[in-house]
């Protein structure tokens, strides 16, 4: 009798810590408020888009008190993306996610040649292709490949008093992050 129900509890206990750790990987998967469901919306329109217009960016993560953040969703499954940004800010930084939120690559002005922002993501294959022919208006750029074919961009400039504003704002309006040219 005392076997049987050691049997059962230890059984129990099993069945749980099972269902406790599917839960926990099946989170992500059925969560609403998640990042992309957030940026999924916005349109690929060659721009970077103000992250206020998200809704709520503070429970997102998005802002800090000190940074305006912009926000560009892409998809390079027919041409890579041309990421673009003119103008001085104490400090800038950009990151690429998957849709799953996982950061792909990232990098800021301190770890880029000059103060411009000038990066291309590409697949794989179409690395290979800008390799073979890098067109002159991408020669001086980053060239980053990713297997993620959507995702989004988070481009954040620093803000350390009110004086930066102006430059912060026209830093992120100048910022693109459009199809390259096949032309170019």
């Amino acid at each position: 009798m005392m076997r049987n129900l050691l049997i059962a509890v230890a059984a129990g206990l099993v069945g749980a810590l099972v269902l406790h750790i599917a839960m926990i990987f099946a989170l992500p998967f059925f969560a609403t408020g998640d990042a992309w469901s957030r940026v999924a919306g916005l349109p690929l329109e060659g721009r970077f888009v103000e992250a206020e217009r998200l809704g709520d960016t503070e429970t997102a993560g998005l802002e800090h008190p000190f940074t305006t953040t912009a926000i560009c969703r892409f998809e390079i499954t027919s041409q890579p993306i041309h990421l673009r940004a003119e103008g001085y800010v104490p400090f800038w930084s950009l990151a690429v996610f998957d849709r799953q939120s996982n950061e792909v690559f990232s990098m800021n002005d301190r770890t880029a040649a000059g103060t411009a922002l000038d990066v291309t993501l590409a697949t794989p294959i179409q690395m290979i292709g800008l390799r073979e022919s890098i067109p002159p208006a991408l020669a001086n750029s980053v060239l980053v490949e990713t297997s993620a074919a959507t995702g989004y961009i988070l481009l954040r400039a620093v803000v350390p008093d009110a004086s930066w504003e102006s430059s912060a704002a026209a830093f992120l309006d100048s910022a693109t992050c459009a199809p390259v040219d096949p032309a170019a």
